[in-house]
């Protein structure tokens, strides 16, 4: 058929896992979250952790469930958001 005119590759990493790495994000973050980390170049939990609860908040998809999962998940690891 043709290319689609989105630029760059698919964030298929960020949407089909096998959830065996704890520092993937999961699905349950819901679409609109991954695609707006993916957006802004976030696909794991160590660059999560290198931001702010603030700047993530910014990301137009990423509401207050995500980034309460997103603490779960830090906390899980021993990490937090950025200060």
């Amino acid at each position: 058929m043709g290319t689609t005119g989105l630029a760059g590759p698919a964030p298929s990493r960020l949407t089909q896992r096998t959830g065996t790495d704890r520092t993937e994000l999961p699905d349950r973050l819901g679409k609109p979250a991954l695609r707006a980390l993916a957006q802004a170049g976030i696909s794991d939990l160590d660059a999560v952790a290198g931001h702010s609860r603030t700047e993530l908040s910014a990301l137009h998809g990423v509401g207050p469930r995500a980034i309460g999962i997103l603490a779960e998940l830090l906390a899980a690891d021993g990490r937090d958001f950025r200060s």
